[in-house]
């Protein structure tokens, strides 16, 4: 039960994995099964303690469901079972003798520091520690110490994060309305002040004090907003189910929620009533220290030209800052549009993505390649256009790049030739439309005993052969100084990880010169790419029953998905921005209402 008490749970059901369990090979087949996912997997049965399983082909036993809402410490993304380390290689497919190895350094140690001890302290038996390891252990080129530091959840985006840049504006863009909605209180309060004088000057007449004056205008004002503050959460929480309703196409087990947070409540009735306070004792300070002879004898018919202004600016500045979110929110559906019509160089529709590893359930290179038969099944199914195999579909994470020599080229000081690499089979290209512009496709022909070849990208050939016909010319991967490669064929630009940075460069290679077990079977149709999913999986589970689908999803989705930061931008800044128009229509009607109501009056009078 250590992990469970280092990060501080308790589990919703069973037990965690014991301290004696998993310290030999193989031994003690157990796991402990998130809580979404056992809702979502097994209905919530609490029957299913102490049944088998099976992970990835092998057999396991549940024996524990993590808490509710503990996702591990992963931001958004559920963890949806735990294993005892030993089984690593029953998640990754990988070496059993993965501990052994002096290369091996890929494991993070999390623990809780005793009572009273800081970092700081720890560190000073820690970096000790790492030095002897590091001697022990030694690796080539490498002199890391070992460090404790704050448990940071780990980021889903490589490179800049957008995350807090959008909170920040969004944050900005709420405090605006905010704004507003005081700017419109606080004009509604004058206006409603002003016709009230009369009421206050025989209050005051009565006896009433100063203080007891502004106390019954700001108890009304509080008690207006602790009824907006209720509807305001009752809108909130419809908000905030509708927005952890978004559906995410991901291969992740993302989980997009927003349960309402009670601090978080009385954070917001704080700021509102500090605000009801400020914007409603500024007018009832004004009404109790009027005149009380000039108000009964005006009869609180007339205005002051100093009211008028300050009702005037507040206006003013209702309409700037709807302007404002309604600019910010315009810009938000511009990018969305200009990124729904990106140029992707590929053709996303009719295209099913299918994610296979029969790797995670040990399969061999000869029964891997047998495994991926199933393309040539594939394409026998009718409705199939074409079919093919890739090592990364586009838009996929974590592209893998390469660093290459190009015979010929001196390479200035602190340069890289770093460039993105893929491996396809033949005919991908013509399964993603991706043209091709000059040489020729891969070929059954280009084998892992035939020539190295690679396609490549625009962008690589007039990065580095520009005004040059890049094809005959030839490179090297750096690492494989044994093979060179010559440049076949050169195709169109298309994205690689992301539908809104510059197109980079990149090459491709045939699958059969670049083993891996990962591979993505894409498939495209004449009709709906849905309509062929269960065929292909039924033909998977015939040639490897155990091997575990990663993703079954269409391209539209995967392009969709990339633009969920834009659809949810787009989609809050609309919304706020409409918020906030509504907010200074409202106002500017009330105080034109209250206008014209005062210059009948006067009429009337005269």
């Amino acid at each position: 039960m250590s992990s469970s008490r280092c990060f501080g749970i308790r589990l919703y059901l069973g037990r965690f994995i014991l301290a004696s369990e998993g310290n030999g090979l193989d031994s003690d087949p157990v796991v402990v099964l998130s809580y979404r996912y056992w809702k979502t997997r097994f209905h919530g049965d609490p029957g299913i303690l102490g049944k088998p399983a099976y992970i990835n082909g092998r057999p396991v036993t549940i024996v524990g469901i993590a808490p509710k809402g503990f996702y591990g410490p992963t931001p958004i993304v559920d963890m949806e079972a735990y294993l005892p380390l030993n089984l690593r290689t029953a998640e990754t497919g990988g070496n059993a003798d993965f501990l052994t190895p002096e290369g091996t350094r890929d494991l993070l140690i999390v623990a809780r520091l005793a009572p009273g001890v800081s970092i700081e302290r720890a560190n000073t038996v820690l970096v000790p520690i790492g030095q002897r390891l590091m001697k022990q252990y030694p690796r080539p080129g490498e002199g890391k110490v070992l460090l404790a530091r704050p448990l940071r959840r780990p980021g889903l985006i490589n490179g800049p994060n957008p995350l807090p840049a959008l909170a920040g504006l969004f944050l900005t863009l709420a405090g605006m309305v905010f704004a507003l909605a005081c700017l419109n209180v606080a004009n509604l309060s004058l206006v409603r002040a002003s016709g009230r004088q009369r009421e206050m000057a025989v209050r005051a007449a009565l006896g009433g004090s100063r203080a007891c004056l502004v106390r019954h205008l700001l108890s009304e004002t509080l008690l207006l907003t602790l009824f907006g503050t209720a509807a305001g959460v009752v809108a909130g929480s419809l908000a905030l189910r509708g927005v952890s309703a978004t559906a995410i196409v991901t291969d992740l087990p993302i989980v997009f929620e927003f349960p309402f947070h009670f601090r978080v409540f009385l954070y917001g009735l704080a700021v509102a009533a500090l605000a009801a306070a400020i914007v409603g004792v500024l007018p009832a300070l004004r009404v109790s220290k009027g005149n009380l002879s000039t108000i009964l004898h005006e009869s609180g018919r007339s205005s002051t030209g100093r009211s008028q202004r300050t009702r005037s600016v507040l206006v003013a500045a209702q309409v700037a800052g709807s302007l404002g979110l309604l600019i910010v929110a315009g810009l938000f559906l511009r990018s969305l549009q200009s990124a729904q019509h990106a140029d992707l160089g590929f053709d996303p529709t009719h295209v099913l993505d299918v994610a296979l590893d029969p790797g995670e359930i040990g399969y061999s290179p000869v029964q891997t390649s047998d495994f991926y038969q199933l393309l040539a099944r594939t394409r026998e199914l009718p409705g199939v256009q074409t079919a093919s195999l890739t090592m990364m579909p586009p838009l996929g994470d974590n592209a893998p790049s390469n660093e290459i020599t190009i015979p010929g080229r001196v390479s200035q000081r602190g340069e890289e030739l770093h460039t993105d690499v893929n491996a396809v089979s033949p005919d991908n290209f013509a399964t993603m439309n991706i043209a091709l512009l000059r040489g020729r496709d891969f070929l059954e022909s280009d084998t892992e005993s035939s020539p190295r070849v690679a396609v490549i990208n625009e962008a690589m050939a007039e990065r580095f052969w520009s005004g040059v016909n890049p094809v005959g010319q030839s490179f090297q991967r750096n690492g494989d100084a044994l093979h060179t490669i010559e440049i076949v064929g050169v195709v169109r630009n298309s994205r690689i990880e992301d539908v809104y940075p510059p197109i980079g460069s990149a090459f491709y290679v045939p699958l059969s010169q670049a083993y891996t077990s990962a591979e993505a079977l894409q498939v495209r149709t004449a009709g709906s790419p849905q309509s062929i999913a269960a065929e292909v999986l039924s033909v998977v589970r015939e040639l490897a029953p155990t091997t575990p689908v990663l993703s079954v999803r269409t391209m539209a989705d995967v392009v969709r998905n990339d633009l969920f930061l834009f659809n949810l931008g787009a989609r809050l800044t609309a919304a706020l921005g409409l918020l906030g128009l509504t907010l200074a229509v409202v106002g500017i009607y009330e105080v034109l209402t209250y206008a014209i109501g005062q210059r009948t009056q006067e009429s009337t009078d005269a």
